[in-house]
């Protein structure tokens, strides 16, 4: 992928507390967007959402360990699943606000960031990875 392309749309990164840095960006490039995303923290900065247009969107919160990802499109919304965790668990992640997650849902970093290049490039799900349709 050129370093060059550029996302069609806008990123808005939410932030809490001591962070001063730019928070929304207008068709940014995916340096960019990969340097927002391995930002978050779960703390001053927990959440990263891409923007196409009013019915397609990605979301990722949480940070530093545990992560959350949901794509939506026209096609319904989707979130990563991670099958070898458990339903049954729940697991608290910042995402806006702390909140409670089933373990399944929830994903490592290197799965989001693969997620959020997939829609950077396509506008939809990874096909390589596992998604539950919410």
């Amino acid at each position: 992928m050129s370093k060059n392309q550029l996302f069609h749309g806008r990123m808005v990164l939410n932030t809490h507390g001591a962070y001063d840095g730019p928070t929304e960006w207008t068709n940014p490039d995916w340096q960019t967007a990969e340097a927002r995303i391995r930002s978050l923290n779960g703390k001053e900065r927990d959440q990263v959402v891409l923007v196409m247009d009013d019915e397609t969107s990605l979301l990722i919160g949480g940070g530093p360990d545990v992560f959350v990802c949901s794509v939506m499109t026209v096609k319904g919304e989707y979130q990563i699943a991670n099958p070898r965790l458990s339903k049954d668990q729940v697991v608290k992640v910042m995402n806006g606000q702390l909140t409670e997650y089933v373990a399944a849902h929830t994903s490592d970093f290197e799965n989001v960031l693969l997620a959020a290049k997939w829609f950077f490039l396509n506008g939809d799900i990874d096909p390589s990875l596992s998604w539950e349709r919410v």
